[in-house]
Formats: C-alpha cells, structure tokens, sequence
C-alpha cells in the first residue's frame, strides 16, 4: 500500500479494456495491451502517463508519448525505430536515417542508408573510444600483442592473432601474453613449471 506523502504524489492511470487483434500501445517496454483496466500509481518527479502507458520520463518518452524497447526519441521530436537496445544514450549523438535510428559517433546517413563510418572486418565501431588493428577490435585504453606462443605451455599458435590487453596488469613479451608482474620475468612470460 502506497500513502501520499513526500515522495509520491500520486496520481491514477486506467488502462482500456483490450481490442481482440488489437496491437495496443499499452505496457510499458513492449506494447503489451493488458486484459483488464487498473489503477496504478505512479511518480510523476520521474514517470509520465501518455496514451494509458506509463513510462520513465524523460528517457523513455518522446513528445508526449511512451517508448518502447527498440524506439529513441531524436530531437525531443521523432521517433524512431532501432535495432540496439538503448535504455541510456546520449541525445545529441542519436540521429534519424529513414525511420530508423543510429549512433552518429559509428554510422554515418548516406542517401537514406545507414552506413559505417569505421569498419574492423565487418563491426562498425568509434574511433573516439575504440581502435582497430588487422580486424581485432580494442578499447583505446588498451594494447595490442601479436600473439604467436602460449604463455603456459610455450605452445605455437598457426597462424598468429592479435589480442587486446590491458598494460595495468598484463604484459606482451616476445609475443606472449601473460599476467605481469605475477607471471612475468626479466622481460619475458613465466611457463606453468616457472
């Protein structure tokens, strides 16, 4: 039970009774129509009511209407479709392409398509916090290592892969990689027997 008081203010919401093969914008992710009309509460400093839905507002709204789990709202006034989960995004980097939203720090609109502005052997990535190097794909705070040798066994990869790996705790010596400085020394990656 719910009391009126400083936290809430409450303030009702009757949902329709359903349509037989109706899709309804009922429900709060994913348009889900309800069986049956109820009251619920909600907190209006956060959650909005739009159209018999209730929603996080603003980030789950979009010009007096509730979004669903593969909508974004672009400039406070459009909404669209995409084909990522985006519960939190930056607004100002969101845009419209066609109905459909992308990520303008990855994909660029180019004749109403939605296209890659970097590519790391087909993943489509932003350079601002990622790199690419011969397709393998690392955040910008880590490093590369030209992997030929496992660094337990000393076994010999064919071919070689580049893996990403972070320099606070890890080390790349003479193309292994290992833990550093627990399983390295004097320059070099510590065997399973070292």
């Amino acid at each position: 039970m719910v009391s009126i008081g400083q936290q809430w203010d409450i303030a009702m919401l009757i949902l329709p009774i359903p349509i037989p093969n109706a899709i309804g914008s009922i429900g709060i992710a994913f348009g889900y129509q309800y069986n049956s009309s109820f009251y619920q509460c909600y907190n209006p400093t956060y959650q909005a009511c739009f159209n018999n839905s209730v929603c996080d507002h603003p980030s789950r709204s979009c010009n007096q209407r509730c979004l669903r789990y593969n909508e974004l709202c672009v400039d406070n006034m459009t909404v669209c479709n995409t084909t990522n989960w985006y519960y939190n995004y930056q607004v100002s980097q969101m845009k419209s392409c066609n109905g459909m939203c992308y990520d303008a720090g990855v994909y660029k609109c180019t004749n109403g398509t939605i296209q890659c502005i970097n590519n790391c052997s087909g993943v489509c990535y932003n350079s601002s916090s990622q790199q690419c190097l011969n397709g393998t794909l690392c955040s910008l705070s880590q490093q590369f290592c030209l992997v030929k040798y496992d660094s337990t066994y000393g076994y010999q990869y064919n071919p070689p892969f580049y893996q990403c790996y972070n320099p606070t705790y890890q080390a790349c010596f003479n193309n292994s990689l290992c833990d550093h400085p627990s399983r390295s020394c004097n320059q070099r990656c510590l065997r399973y027997n070292e």
